[in-house]
């Protein structure tokens, strides 16, 4: 399997992966599993592979797993990263509002389902950490309140910490944050 930061070779792959686990695309006993709750377009894949990157695991150039790093303020933001950065001056992570700190969007996260529970997750966190080493603070992510998957797979999985709350379109999400630097050797064990 190759891991990687993404090739313009792979954006059709990463689309197609992450629209196959967004939430509207599956069964609600599929959903248990996981699921996406952002869709994005090939525009946006582009314009997040070419900035901060996406993480991808490929076998025999069919993406498998994608990893997503994106500054707050690209260009064309989806509206549920809006409603979650609205929360940032009242949202506290390590004794300041996630406002006032050098941050980063990890995530959207996708492994597919043959692949899971194999350490992928974990190979490619810590090559997305080693990619943005020493440019942010904190990595910053938000999981549906209904997928409990993603939330122990973040928490107790990465290591990542729960430190707020938002709602959008009516649904409840909560919010992890996580100290990159720090967390290289929780994900190594």
């Amino acid at each position: 399997m190759d891991l990687r930061r993404a090739l313009p070779s792979d954006y059709s792959g990463v689309l197609e992966l992450s629209v196959s686990y967004h939430a509207q695309s599956l069964s609600p006993a599929e959903r248990s599993r996981g699921f996406l709750s952002a869709r994005f377009s090939l525009e946006q894949i582009t314009a997040m592979a070419e900035d901060l990157g996406i993480i991808v695991a490929c076998d025999q150039g069919r993406v498998l797993g994608l990893l997503c790093a994106s500054r707050f303020d690209w260009g064309d933001t989806p509206p549920i990263i809006r409603s979650m950065s609205a929360t940032f001056d009242r949202v506290i992570f390590q004794g300041q509002p996630l406002s006032a700190q050098r941050k980063f969007l990890y995530g959207p996260v996708c492994i597919d389902l043959p692949f899971r529970g194999q350490g992928l997750l974990r190979r490619m966190f810590l090559r997305l950490n080693q990619e943005l080493e020493g440019s942010f603070e904190v990595g910053v992510v938000f999981v549906a309140a209904d997928n409990p998957h993603s939330m122990e797979v973040h928490t107790k999985g990465l290591g990542m910490q729960p430190v707020g709350e938002f709602t959008h379109a009516g649904l409840r999400y909560h919010i992890l944050a996580y100290c990159p630097a720090q967390n290289d050797m929780a994900a190594e064990k």
